[in-house]
């Protein structure tokens, strides 16, 4: 494992089944604390340092034996949906993302991500014809004065939201999908 490209290593836990998100989100940010050391079982001061059990620790070292491989196969499947992948090391990823306490290691996009500030708006997916007529004039002002709308894709407010911030001048929006990239929901949207 020594020698194992860091990002390449981030592609491989995100894509580890048997990690749970917070794990791997922990372990990213401290790749060079437990990436080495393949042979020997994690010490116990390692593990309440990282906040993940030695299991999980053990479970990642597994996945980064198969890290440039599992790489491999999530770049052809992105570039198949027209997308790409971002890491942590990447110059692209976002700023205020870097700036959470567990900011998520990998990040699928289509499109590009924008530089403009940003304001996220969400809702009900059974919103009343009031409050969708509501979100989308928020959004297509807020857009309008350069801000960029970011929302679930999700029906209702969400939809609403994104509407709006497309029918202003210039106007930028960003759905963050929960599903994936090859899963579109609802598929209306």
């Amino acid at each position: 494992m020594p020698g194992i490209d860091p990002r390449s290593a981030l592609v491989a836990l995100n894509a580890a089944r048997s990690l749970p998100r917070e794990a791997v989100c922990r372990l990213s940010l401290r790749l060079d604390r437990w990436i080495g050391g393949a042979r020997r079982g994690p010490s116990d001061e390692l593990t309440r340092e990282l906040g993940v059990p030695p299991r999980q620790v053990e479970d990642a070292r597994r996945a980064l034996e198969r890290a440039e491989a599992t790489a491999h196969r999530e770049i052809e499947r992105a570039t198949a949906l027209d997308a790409r992948i971002l890491t942590l090391f990447d110059q692209d990823y976002p700023e205020p993302l870097r700036e959470l306490s567990l900011p998520p290691p990998v990040l699928y996009c289509r499109g590009t991500i924008p530089r403009r500030p940003g304001v996220a708006m969400v809702g009900s997916r059974r919103a009343d014809p009031l409050g969708v007529e509501v979100a989308e004039l928020f959004a297509e002002r807020l857009a309008a004065a350069g801000l960029a709308i970011i929302s679930g894709f999700a029906r209702g407010i969400d939809t609403a939201a994104h509407r709006g911030a497309l029918s202003a001048p210039g106007g930028t929006t960003v759905a963050v999908l929960g599903s994936g990239l090859d899963v579109l929901y609802p598929k209306a949207n």
